[in-house]
């Protein structure tokens, strides 16, 4: 399911991702996760990702065409929680 292959990429390690990188801090990478309406594979994407990567990385979500006040649905949410991922209310 999506949650099982978003974990897949999540967990993939790449040096700008690190804490320290060459012997030098390196700045937090910034990962937006678009898809069409920002209310299942982003937003799950994006808490996976946030939570994997910690403070390597400022993440976010973005829908091309996002319905404001639309929320994850049900099935995303039961596969989140399989996964040990909460959802919080996605706007």
């Amino acid at each position: 399911d999506i949650i099982r292959h978003a974990s897949i990429l999540a967990q993939a390690r790449h040096p700008r991702l690190e804490p320290a990188y060459a012997g030098y801090m390196s700045p937090r990478a910034k990962v937006l996760m678009v898809c069409t309406g920002n209310i299942c594979r982003s937003p799950a994407m994006h808490y996976l990702a946030a939570r994997e990567w910690a403070e390597a990385a400022d993440v976010s979500s973005a829908g091309i065409s996002a319905e404001v006040g639309m929320d994850a649905t049900p099935e995303i949410r039961r596969s989140a929680t399989a996964h040990g991922l909460t959802l919080p209310r996605h706007r």
